[in-house]
């Protein structure tokens, strides 16, 4: 399982691209959140539970291993969409081929870059100055927690950049998921994760990804 796959991250994923869309149809900020009909609990007597474990289920079954934010993304930008899809709607088989079928959208592998960048950086000097790690330490710890949303490229890309056994050794268990994602696109994280990609995969990139 993607280590970035929970209920908390598809949760979150789900939000933002609401969120996203919601202000591209209204031209409004949109502070959607789900309620008790997804998230649990009881709603005019009736009790429900949480959605999100179930879409977890579905994409394991089918092996997904790529980034949960941009399947969400694609359930949001579908041709001719005039209500978002709910919670419910985003793990049945046309959710699944429009993510099989999605194009490959240009600037997302920078975007992904920058955002995933900034997430743990922030995350890195947090655990520096409050808990008072040390950059190895605290980027490891970055690596191994699942519950940022971090792809596994990044968190292997992450790994190797500290440069120390530690680090090898946790790059190389994550190396397996990172190539599959890698593969994926070859071009598009060569061009826009160059800066950080490892050696290892910068040499297969030369090699047309393999």
């Amino acid at each position: 399982m993607p280590s970035q796959l929970t209920p908390a991250t598809v949760r979150q994923a789900y939000i933002a691209a609401r969120r996203a869309w919601e202000q591209r149809f209204t031209a409004k900020e949109s502070s959607y959140l789900p309620g008790p009909m997804w998230d649990g609990g009881e709603l005019h007597g009736r009790r429900y539970q949480p959605v999100w474990p179930k879409v977890v289920t579905y994409l394991m079954q089918r092996h997904f291993d790529g980034s949960i934010e941009e399947y969400m993304d694609v359930q949001f930008r579908q041709s001719g969409l005039t209500r978002p899809p709910a919670p419910n709607q985003v793990f049945n088989d046309g959710a699944w081929q429009s993510y099989l079928k999605r194009p490959i959208i240009p600037d997302l592998r920078r975007r992904e870059f920058k955002t995933q960048g900034s997430k743990a950086a922030v995350e890195v000097a947090m655990l520096e100055d409050l808990d008072g790690y040390d950059k190895e330490q605290a980027t490891l710890r970055v690596v191994l927690n699942a519950d940022l949303q971090l792809s596994p490229l990044f968190r292997y890309c992450l790994a190797s950049s500290v440069g120390t056994p530690a680090g090898d050794e946790l790059a190389q268990k994550l190396f397996g998921q990172a190539l599959k994602q890698f593969q994926s696109d070859v071009a598009g994280y060569q061009e826009h994760w160059a800066s950080m990609l490892p050696a290892r995969l910068k040499n297969m990139a030369a090699r047309g990804g393999k």
